[in-house]
């Protein structure tokens, strides 16, 4: 009945949208709420206060984090987050749809343009509590702006600042602002580094990851860390570059640690490579002889396994041997009963 009223309406003012959006909001039909505000924004048609709270009802009946993030991205955009009233519904809304996370980072954001707006002293703490909550976020518009008041602020050599900034644009999708931030920061700042080829990784672009790595020490000066090595690595094994990434840690200028060596075994098992897998698994065996993985040396060959895993090719024959083992562990007269209480565990 409302909707067909609503239809026959020639001339649709906001209170109309309002009513309908309201009275769709208290008698539980979500969808059509939802239907009726996505009207509104095809139509180009401006929420206003009473709309946005309406439909925040909406969605909390829904209990959609999803809607609810969109609807946040609307009142960004409409200058809502100004509105005390308006960020208290919408911190509500999250609560409703299991959003709690995304609430927590609303607060910072908020504080943040109050103190704004009340001509308060923002400090380089504060700027980094903001753009943290904007990185959690995903929010390139607010990163944008933040990021803009951070340099007008004369917090551009912050190193927090710079690689967050980075971060941000790389989570958002925007490579570009994220090359842009980095042309603007200091060469030494290793965490600005690590934010760049840790973007390019996140977006599957190893070349560029690769080349920003090469450039550190080639043009700049900036030796590495292992922390850039094994991002490297990571996104060349994700990709299936196994024998690019044993490569990568073979050319490194500092020794390689178990971690790195790690990255690419597991790599190894997910992709079934077992002749590299053998190799990388005698490095790791150097490294950390009591490794909490399993290890078993047959015919000259290192067989690796780990707690739970059922890739390896002989895993139901591993895992039977073990359970015959335990079984005559247990029944070993050379155990006390400390040491089979142990077993058990």
């Amino acid at each position: 009945m409302l909707d067909m009223f609503f239809d026959d309406m020639v001339h649709r003012v906001s209170v109309s949208w309002n009513s309908v959006i309201a009275g769709y909001s208290e008698n539980g039909f979500s969808s059509q709420g939802l239907e009726v505000f996505s009207q509104m924004s095809d139509l180009s048609l401006q929420p206003n206060e009473y709309t946005l709270a309406s439909i925040l009802e909406v969605v909390s009946n829904s209990n959609s984090v999803i809607q609810a993030m969109k609807i946040h991205l609307h009142m960004i955009k409409c200058g809502f987050m100004f509105n005390d009233s308006m960020v208290s519904c919408l911190i509500k809304t999250y609560g409703k749809c299991h959003g709690i996370d995304e609430a927590k980072e609303i607060l910072p954001l908020n504080l943040f343009y109050t103190s704004r707006s009340l001509y308060l002293e923002v400090d380089s703490t504060i700027f980094r509590i903001v753009i943290k909550a904007c990185g959690a976020l995903t929010n390139l518009v607010q990163g944008r702006v933040v990021h803009s008041l951070c340099l007008k602020s004369g917090f551009d050599q912050d190193t927090f600042v710079e690689s967050s900034a980075i971060d941000i644009y790389c989570k958002c999708g925007s490579i570009g602002d994220a090359q842009k931030a980095f042309r603007i920061t200091s060469r030494d700042n290793l965490a600005s580094w690590n934010a760049m080829i840790m973007g390019y990784a996140q977006h599957g672009l190893v070349r560029e990851a690769n080349d920003y790595l090469n450039s550190m020490f080639e043009f700049h000066g900036v030796i590495p860390h292992l922390e850039h090595y094994a991002c490297m690595v990571d996104l060349l094994s994700r990709v299936e570059l196994l024998e690019d990434a044993k490569r990568t840690i073979d050319q490194m200028p500092i020794h390689p640690d178990a971690h790195i060596w790690q990255i690419l075994l597991s790599a190894c098992n997910i992709h079934g490579n077992v002749i590299l897998g053998n190799v990388v698994a005698r490095k790791l065996l150097e490294l950390q002889p009591e490794n909490e993985s399993s290890w078993i040396q047959i015919g000259g060959s290192v067989h690796y396994f780990f707690a739970g895993d059922m890739t390896h090719p002989e895993s139901k024959e591993i895992y039977m041997e073990l359970i015959k083992l335990y079984d005559q562990m247990l029944v070993s007269p050379k155990l006390d009963q400390n040491d089979a209480f142990l077993m058990k565990i």
